[in-house]
């Protein structure tokens, strides 16, 4: 079983290099020694006297760790309002403990692949068959209806990371009030204004 770092490595090497051979000297230029001698050891990769290449094995556990990594990646920016820097350590302490259910859960609460560029997972497949239509961004909320926050795109809008301040992050319960001249949201803080733009990064499931 490969730890958080061999999970990272396996993830990079599987997305860009796939199972094709490459040099070792180019391979030991972005990784330790010691991680390349454990994934060997474990069947992950080959490592011959000039080239290094993952087993099928390896690519296997690649694509998953791929997986892993993009989905905990965007948990740390959007859901813990994470920086680039704070999400580099706190990926390994999730990926440490990840287990297939625990994935699931995080991959639920970024909206899955079918809101995100991910690979695609058994929850995601299932979500998009039953709930995708029940997901939509705030803007299309009907007047009235109380909503729960799924997820919200801050790393495509960081500014959105005030809002969780305000009220407005997964978990939470909120109401479109008002469309013109501004979208009025009514939270459990209270009442706040936003533009149809921002409305649009904010992703809501009809309770």
């Amino acid at each position: 079983m490969a730890d958080a770092e061999e999970t990272i490595v396996l993830a990079e090497m599987a997305d860009k290099y796939g199972g094709r051979r490459q040099a070792l000297k180019k391979v030991k230029e972005h990784y330790t020694k010691d991680t390349l001698n454990r994934l060997a050891a474990q069947n992950y990769a080959q490592a011959g006297s000039a080239y290094f290449a993952l087993t099928e094995q390896g690519l296997a556990a690649g694509r998953q760790a791929k997986r892993a990594v993009s989905v905990l990646r965007i948990f740390c920016a959007e859901i813990l309002g994470l920086t680039q820097k704070e999400t580099a350590g706190h990926l390994q302490t999730l990926l440490g403990g990840i287990t297939p259910a625990l994935l699931e859960r995080y991959c639920t609460l970024i909206g899955h692949a079918y809101s995100h560029k991910i690979p695609e997972g058994a929850c995601c497949a299932q979500a998009k068959a039953h709930n995708a239509e029940t997901v939509l961004p705030l803007n299309q909320l009907p007047v009235g209806v109380d909503a729960l926050v799924i997820y919200v795109q801050t790393s495509q809008r960081p500014e959105l990371l005030k809002l969780y301040d305000l009220g407005i992050h997964p978990g939470k319960t909120v109401r479109l009030q008002q469309l013109y001249p501004a979208y009025i949201i009514a939270t459990e803080q209270g009442r706040l204004a936003l533009d149809n733009t921002l409305t649009g990064f904010i992703f809501v499931q009809r309770t």
